[in-house]
Order: structure tokens, then sequence, then C-alpha cells
């Protein structure tokens, strides 16, 4: 039994302790009358009637190309996180604990609490204007049996933080638990923009570790619901497919997925990315020095600023200049608001032009930021 495979329910590893529906293969049978799809006479003919295939294969193949992995070790998840969900429904019960790096997303410790499972939490390590892992308190906090840490979430790039994290320091924690009975899931949500090498690459040398994507950041589809769970344990993917739900994406969702998908479009796609990239940039860059507002370095489509009235910045940006901004309720950071990064020069210059007026006109106090540091 893998390690995997050995971490999840004893219910579900049962041999054909579920068995998928409707998957019989009847390819060679032309039907003429199909009763057993949901019939409406007004909607039937909208191409919706019947449940999505599972597992569907043309998005599987399409999914398979972009991330450069065979289908086998790939499955099909309801976006980020339908993944997260799937995950520790799988792993989790309230005997045991979900470890993280605060601040991220707060999605890890939120479905794992769904499962009663108990949250750890090993802060990262601020140094400058970025932040690194505390790789030797994740490692001590996974290995002690106290705690029995079932999952261990990476997030990199990092959401809320914008972070990046070196391989080295993931390679450390994946090569210090590779005997340890703990996941190690890397969610990759940014990693396309971020122009960074997925984890996907070392999915057989590490056979304890998942990897999550999804179409939502890089292709701007979080309406779809389309992401994946990656792994070189098949035996465990084999089970994560027999875990309902089993419908992992709708057709309209199949539909436009394989359009955005399609690798004729591949190429501007990835000249996108770089767009955002040099947009970051000067955005970040015009935000520190025209107004002496902290901003960490991000490896994402977005920027964190350090400002000490961060609720009145998010009720003034929202309610007076129509900018929507990550909730700062939401990032568990301190005084931090979160701006994505605009689709052109101008849609930027409004947020600066925004925040200066913001300045202004309130007794705001923004932290001046030490560029010698």
């Amino acid at each position: 039994m893998s390690r995997l495979v050995s971490l999840v329910h004893e219910h579900l590893r049962e041999p054909n302790s579920i068995e998928l529906r409707g998957t019989a293969d009847n390819s060679d049978i032309q039907a003429e009358t199909f009763l057993n799809q949901n019939v409406n006479l007004v909607t039937r003919n909208w191409g919706y009637a019947a449940y999505p295939e599972y597992q569907n294969p043309e998005l599987l193949s399409a999914l398979s190309s972009i991330y450069n992995v065979p289908e086998e070790n790939l499955m099909i998840t309801q976006g980020g996180e339908g993944a997260i969900n799937r995950l520790s429904e799988m792993f989790c019960s309230k005997d045991d604990a979900v470890l993280t790096h605060g601040p991220t997303f707060f999605s890890y410790q939120d479905f794992a609490q769904k499962q009663g499972a108990h949250t750890l939490d090993v802060p990262l390590i601020k140094t400058g204007d970025t932040y690194k892992l505390d790789t030797k308190g994740i490692v001590n906090a996974a290995s002690d049996k106290n705690y029995n840490v079932k999952m261990l979430w990476i997030c990199n790039p990092n959401n809320p933080t914008g972070t990046y994290f070196e391989p080295h320091q993931v390679f450390d924690i994946l090569e210090r638990l590779k005997n340890k009975d703990v996941a190690v899931i890397i969610d990759e949500a940014y990693i396309e923009i971020s122009g960074k090498k997925s984890m996907t690459e070392h999915i057989d040398k590490y056979p304890n570790m998942i990897v999550m994507r999804t179409l939502s950041k890089a292709y701007s589809a979080a309406g779809l619901r389309v992401g994946a769970i990656i792994s070189g344990d098949t035996d465990f993917l084999d089970i994560a497919r027999k875990t309902p739900p089993f419908y992992s994406a709708s057709e309209p969702s199949v539909t436009a997925a394989l359009e955005l998908l399609d690798p004729s479009k591949q190429e501007e796609v990835q000249e996108s990315y770089k767009k955002i990239r040099a947009l970051r940039r000067a955005l970040s860059r015009s935000i520190s020095n025209e107004l002496n507002i902290k901003v960490d370095q991000s490896d994402t489509n977005f920027l964190l600023l350090h400002v000490d009235e961060p609720e009145q910045v998010y009720t003034s940006l929202i309610k007076q200049h129509k900018i929507k901004v990550g909730d700062p309720n939401l990032l568990s950071i301190g005084k931090s608001v979160r701006v994505s990064i605009g689709e052109s020069l101008a849609t930027n210059l409004k947020l600066l032009e925004s925040l200066q007026d913001l300045r202004e006109q309130t007794s705001l106090e923004l932290p001046k930021f030490d560029h010698t540091n």
C-alpha cells in the first residue's frame, strides 16, 4: 500500500467500495431513444439534459497536454477549492490535523475544520519585503506524533503575500518528509503567472506529494470551476476518482475550458503572462516610490500593500472610486490590502490616483517605506 493510500480513510480505500455509476462502455450501441435523461419539453434540446461525462476525456487530454503530465497522473476537480474539499474529505477526521504556513489561503483550514480536523500553523518568516518558509518549524510540526498531521499545504506562489518560495525551501521539506505519513500538497494556482517551474516535474520522486492546479488564475476562468490534482501515485488517484461527488465539471465548463486550452491560443496566453509581470513591476515601483507605501515582492497577479487603516482603504476604494480590492478581513495578515494588477497602464493609473486622493482627502496614514532596507 502506498503512503498516500494509507492516509486515506479506510472505508474509501476498500476494494470496490464505491462503483462509478453510469460508466459502462456502451459505445458500440447506437441508441435512437434515450430514457435516461432529464427531459423538459422547453429545454430538452438545449444540450444539457444529461449529466456531464465523468472525467471528460477531451478535457483530461487537454489538461494533460497543458500541464505536461500523463493522463493517468491527473484528475479533474471543481476548481481549486473543489480539490481542497476533495482532499480534506479523503484524509481528515476529528483525530487528524492539517498544517499550513500563515498567512496563506484560508480555505485550507476551513475545509479541514469542516471534517472536524485540528489546524496548525507555522508562520512565515518575514525577511525585508518578502517571506520564506520556516522549513525547520514545518518539518518539526509535521513530524510530531502528538499532532497526527495528515496534510501539509504549501501555497506557491503564496496567497495573499504573492511570495514565490524558492525551490530549495520546498525540496528541503519534501526530502525530510518523504518517509513520513504526511501528504504534502503544493497549491500552484499562480504558478503560470510567476513564470517559475512547476513541481509536477517531480511527482515520481516524491510519492507523498500532490500538486494542485486551476484555470481560475492563469486563464482568468474562475467562473468555470475547472482544476486538477496531479500525483505520481496512480493508486491514490484511482481512489480519489471513486470518491463522491463524481461530476467534476459541467458541460458548459468543459466546452469553455477546451476553447481556452486550444493549442493555437497558448502563445497568446504566454504573452499575457509577460504583460502581467511587466505591469506588476511598474505598479509596484510607482506605489512604493511615488506614494511611499510599502509593497511586498510578488510573483502573482496581485500586490500586498501595507497600510495603517486597511478597512478604511478597502471601503473607500470600493465606495468612492469603484475599485474592488481584496477584503482585508480574509487576509489574516494585519494591516494590509491586496490589490490585483490591472489589465492596462490606464487601469493601474486609476488605482494610483485613487490612493493619492485617499491620502489627501482623509487623515489616513500610509506607512512610509524605508528604501534603504
